[in-house]
């Protein structure tokens, strides 16, 4: 049979778990040599939260502050610390993998993210409202990865330009599951009308990989378009393919930057599978380093905001 067929075989995919790789990093500063001022540009504005939630079932988000504008680092350290918290509330839900479900609850975490940004509190209870008048924004692009029917299934949705894809192992392709949507958040007035639809797709489990980006990764390249990238070795599926995947990526998008590419925060995570060995071990939440400190290590890894919370990286 074929990757496909096989990808699409009840027995197969039931064999199989969720695995997750993924890191960020920032080359901004090091190439625009910018003063770290954490009023006009912070340190890293990705921002990222992922969790495999059992065998069949995982969700990830990424968030890219926008770097003109004050605190946007903190909106999309919010977005996804606020989606996540939500995602959570709805778990009993999510459980039941069904696509209208999955879809609703997609659609009411980014609305309720939207307005968790908009409440945004200061350590003294006070409301914030440092992203009021036109201040912080972020994208905010999320996905679960769930099995329903015999199949490997996503579902995502986005607003700005963070996007979702899907990489083909066997020839280093990739398919965008998402477009740049132009919606930034926290949106006033936010409407589940302005959102994009939920895009859903089948994954083929044997061939395919899962990615969730900011702009950083493919704008690195021209005309935004992803180049091909051949995994090198074996193209089994597993963590070892999982784990070159995420190395070729980085090291595509910093080539890039130093080829003369617009330098940008860069994130991004994953999801692949791997074959069942024993009983599962449980949830597990993903580990995304900061690699900024390894690429670059005369870079200044923490800050502190006026108000007295501080970010470490």
């Amino acid at each position: 049979e074929d990757a496909q067929s096989m990808g699409n075989t009840p027995s197969k995919t039931s064999e199989l778990k969720i695995i997750g790789e993924g890191c960020t990093f920032t080359q901004v500063h090091t190439f625009h040599k910018l003063p770290l001022e954490p009023q006009k540009h912070g340190l890293n504005h990705d921002s990222v939260a992922s969790e495999i939630i059992s065998d069949s079932l995982a969700f990830g988000c990424v968030s890219d502050g926008a770097g003109q504008l004050y605190w946007s680092e903190v909106a999309s350290r919010q977005a996804t610390k606020g989606f996540q918290e939500i995602i959570h509330s709805k778990l009993v839900d999510l459980k039941k993998p069904k696509s209208s479900t999955i879809a609703e609850i997609l659609v009411d975490s980014f609305m309720k993210t939207n307005q968790h940004l908009m409440d945004y509190t200061l350590p003294s209870g006070k409301r914030a409202g440092i992203f009021d008048e036109g201040g912080g924004q972020c994208t905010l692009v999320a996905c679960v990865l769930f099995f329903e029917s015999g199949k490997w299934k996503c579902a995502s949705l986005a607003t700005g330009d963070s996007l979702s894809f899907i990489y083909k192992i066997s020839d280093g392709t990739w398919r965008a599951l998402s477009k740049d949507e132009g919606t930034m958040l926290p949106f006033y007035g936010l409407q589940e009308s302005n959102l994009c639809q939920v895009e859903f797709t089948e994954i083929d489990p044997n061939n395919e990989i899962l990615i969730l980006m900011s702009d950083g990764v493919y704008e690195a390249f021209p005309s935004k378009v992803l180049p091909t990238m051949k995994l090198e070795g074996s193209k089994e599926m597993g963590r070892e393919t999982l784990k070159k995947f995420k190395e070729i990526v980085t090291k595509e998008v910093v080539q890039a930057v130093a080829n003369g590419a617009h330098p940008d925060d860069v994130t991004f995570v994953a999801f692949s599978f791997e074959e069942k060995k024993g009983e599962a071990t449980g949830p597990q939440v993903l580990s995304l380093p900061d690699i900024t400190k390894e690429l670059y290590p005369e870079f200044k890894s923490s800050t502190e905001l006026p108000w007295g919370e501080s970010y470490s990286y």
